[in-house]
């Protein structure tokens, strides 16, 4: 059975090809892109208060340990 279709993933599809055209003939460094990735999450996860991250994790695997309750019931 298929999934419904997410209008937002379409929409992010359609901005990155447009942002792409003005990008056409920019030269990137596959280096710098993963430092702008990754400088910026570490500073993100730095500033997160650990008992927030922890909340954050937790209460994912409380919601998979929900849905699997409720799938062997």
């Amino acid at each position: 059975m298929g999934e419904a279709q997410n209008p937002f993933r379409d929409w992010v599809s359609f901005g990155g090809y447009f942002l792409s055209q003005f990008l056409r003939d920019m030269k990137l460094n596959a280096d710098f892109l993963w430092y702008f990735h990754v400088i910026p999450s570490l500073i993100f996860f730095i500033y997160i208060p650990h008992s927030k991250l922890l909340h954050i994790f937790t209460f994912s695997v409380t919601i998979f340990a929900d849905r699997q309750k409720e799938l062997t019931q």
